[in-house]
């Protein structure tokens, strides 16, 4: 229980989010007393808490609850029902979990005196059997979270791409069992798949994550319908999915109240540094006349740089990449400044 502890700092916390219009929490625990068994995958480790413990979070002031993450699922659909009913009672508005994927996706409302919140959940990262579903034909709808799936592609230099292509010839694996072609595409000439995981040809070692399309669009309505009947929405997340280690810091070059600028971790010349823009924007495809300024702030900048690291007179490169054919790896606009060695042309 939390309402034992007297300790002023966590009494000070209490009292903060007592304080607040609203409070909402990631909900990553499941309310039961072991009436069924755990699943074969968890989210890392099996979750669950005593029941009690719902109505601790009314007392620290919590009024809503995010359902949707890794350990939804981790003692199935009777671990998630009993959730979905301690919290109830307890009197908590929840959102990402449902015996359906429609009520899954649903907004909740919590009815203020000041406004209305709509609270979306929505996870990443989850095991394949979490996920809600649709019914189909006779068959029932599956009980879940709120999914936000995605693919990843691996970029890869043209040595190590086609050195991994030959391996996978080698060994047969571009050809089922009845002898049919497999993990190539008439679409995706410079890709291939092996072991269920793209990898395509780039100018250099990379990833590119793509958000699943359905997803997006119904989860996008979902939003919009939302805000038509809302005051506040709140859409939360609950991804695991990084690149890297998040407690490698970057190594800031420059900054100002629009740009940010870094050393690239993977630099491809010696001296190398990324310039992004602090609003974000995906692509170049996504700039609008009214971004003119920021793009070229970017130009700006990296010149700048360039000047007073005294490479400007000889010369440079400036590169941006734009989605999948482009090399694009990281989908937040960045302009690349290569400069300290000869440049070749072309470039890849």
């Amino acid at each position: 229980p939390l309402s034992p502890y007297k300790e002023p700092e966590f009494l000070k916390m209490i009292e903060m989010i007592r304080g607040a219009d609203m409070a909402f929490t990631n909900l990553e625990m499941l309310f039961h007393d072991y009436e069924m068994y755990p699943m074969a995958e968890s989210g890392g480790t099996y979750m669950r808490g005593d029941p009690k413990l719902a109505k601790e979070l009314v007392w620290a002031g919590f009024d809503m609850v995010s359902r949707a993450n890794n350990h939804t699922g981790d003692y199935g659909v009777k671990g998630m029902e009993l959730t979905t009913q301690y919290v109830w009672e307890a009197g908590l508005v929840q959102a990402g979990v449902g015996m359906s994927l429609a009520e899954a996706r649903e907004a909740k409302f919590l009815e203020t005196d000041k406004a209305r919140v709509a609270l979306i959940s929505i996870s990443s990262t989850f095991a394949r059997h979490m996920a809600a579903g649709r019914s189909r034909d006779n068959i029932p709808p599956r009980p879940g979270l709120n999914p936000l799936r995605y693919s990843k592609t691996y970029i890869l230099p043209e040595d190590q791409f086609e050195n991994l292509r030959a391996t996978g010839e080698s060994l047969g694996l571009f050809m089922d069992q009845d002898g049919s072609p497999r993990g190539t595409s008439e679409s995706r000439p410079n890709a291939f798949n092996l072991f269920g995981q793209w990898y395509e040809k780039g100018d250099i070692a990379g990833e590119r994550t793509e958000a699943n399309a359905g997803d997006v669009e119904e989860i996008n309505a979902v939003v919009r319908n939302a805000k038509k009947l809302a005051d506040y929405v709140i859409v939360t997340i609950h991804a695991h999915e990084e690149k890297g280690r998040r407690e490698i810091p970057a190594d800031i070059v420059f900054e100002n109240d629009t740009v940010l600028a870094f050393r690239d971790l993977n630099p491809q010349a010696p001296v190398h540094v990324l310039f992004i823009p602090k609003e974000p924007i995906a692509t170049l495809n996504d700039v609008v006349p009214e971004q003119a300024e920021l793009a070229g702030q970017l130009m700006i900048a990296a010149a700048d740089y360039a000047k007073q690291q005294g490479f400007a007179e000889d010369g440079y490169r400036v590169v941006m990449n734009c989605n999948q054919h482009g090399g694009q790896s990281v989908y937040h606009i960045h302009l690349h400044l290569l400069g300290g060695r000869q440049m070749a042309w072309p470039p890849g």
